[in-house]
């Protein structure tokens, strides 16, 4: 029987491989693209990160890389959107960041187990996750 380790990965991780300075989150997303492609898995993010990196990143790439960039993410994550009901649940959380409670209860809707970040500490609230730092990514097996 094969278990089911679903892996969401937050924004920050993405934010950081699109930086030129940061090794650490590309390493990351090459190792969760060759698991995915061993192991015929989904890796999720969520409609919100694309929104987010749209918006920081649209001035500094441009139209033409931003576009070729999102595109590659699209064949690359299973994108997982959020609705009303998944904002007002986000807003019922005692944890204060709204963004990251909207992040968690879309990830926690599609199964993951899995929460790729570099925000540790506030991920590490939430129940029934194992967080998990770039630097620590090679600790996920399917």
């Amino acid at each position: 029987m094969t278990k089911t380790l679903n892996v969401f990965v937050d924004t920050n991780i993405i934010v950081g491989a699109w930086h030129e300075n940061k090794h650490k989150e590309d390493e990351c997303l090459q190792y969760l693209y060759k698991l995915k492609n061993l192991h015929k898995k989904q890796i999720f993010i969520s409609s919100l990160t694309f929104a987010q990196l749209s918006s920081m990143f649209q001035k500094k790439l441009g139209d033409k890389e931003l576009r070729k960039r999102l595109q590659i993410l699209l064949s690359k994550f299973t994108i997982l959107a959020f609705s009303p009901e998944d904002i007002e649940k986000a807003m019922r959380l005692e944890e204060t960041d709204i963004e990251d409670n909207i992040q968690y209860i879309i990830g926690r809707k599609a199964k993951c187990t899995y929460f790729v970040t570099r925000n540790k500490r506030d991920f590490a609230k939430y129940a029934n996750i194992f967080v998990v730092s770039p630097e620590r990514i090679n600790t996920i097996d399917f």
